[in-house]
């Protein structure tokens, strides 16, 4: 899986070098913020029982490039809380356990707008590959009526115990509408699934089963369009 994402990054890379004779300015580049809310989860092959969403946040800085026509090409970094939670069926303790993960996530997504005619929405789709490095990973949970956290591979709570790789591959695919405001601003809004391809366990290529990130996320922001 990791030699498809990485094959589908540079494939993407090399259609967008490749797209249009002209300068990206030539044709338009915004740069923006996005913040919102990750709605994740850890999905487990082979399990009885998956575990549950954890909800978190995302905030990015976004840069887009326009090319001839309605295609285009948006990349930036973004700060994403993945996860999951595992009931106390699955744990053996009296409350849930969180398992947090916070990944750094860079995306290489192809964009495609859609005309609206004289109406001043600007409705688009995209796709594409995305790398995440691993920033944190932890534990979380009560014991005996205490809170405890563990670094991930540095203890376990309870039956509880979790490693995971630094980095992480996977497909983003999603849609979102920009509003103009005064001048160069503009108002964008998103919803986005993102599909992990990495098996995320370090024991991975010894153990019978994968586990990989799923994530949905809902973003809105503020664009500037750059002469």
């Amino acid at each position: 899986m990791k030699r498809i994402a990485t094959a589908l990054f540079a494939s993407v890379l090399a259609l967008v070098l490749t797209a249009a004779p002209n300068p990206v300015h030539a044709q338009g580049l915004a740069v923006g913020v996005e913040g919102g809310a990750s709605f994740a989860d850890l999905h487990v092959s082979g399990a009885a029982t998956q575990l549950g969403h954890r909800t978190g946040y995302r905030v990015a800085g976004v840069l887009r490039f326009g090319f001839a026509g309605p295609f285009g090409l948006e990349t930036g970094v973004g700060l994403v809380q993945k996860g999951a939670v595992a009931t106390p069926a699955q744990t053996g303790l009296t409350s849930n356990v969180d398992f947090n993960l916070n990944y750094v996530e860079i995306p290489l997504l192809l964009t495609l707008g859609i005309p609206t005619g004289p109406f001043p929405l600007h409705p688009r789709v995209f796709a594409g590959p995305q790398v995440g490095f691993r920033s944190t990973c932890s534990l979380s949970g009560t014991i005996s009526g205490v809170s405890a956290s563990v670094d991930c591979g540095g203890g376990s709570l309870g039956t509880s115990s979790f490693d995971t790789n630094s980095t992480d591959f996977g497909l983003v695919f999603g849609g979102g509408l920009d509003f103009p405001l005064a001048g160069p601003l503009a108002f964008t809004v998103d919803g986005r699934y993102d599909l992990g391809l990495s098996d995320i366990n370090p024991s991975g290529s010894t153990s019978t089963t994968s586990t990989k990130n799923r994530s949905f996320l809902i973003s809105g922001g503020v664009l500037l369009h750059l002469p």
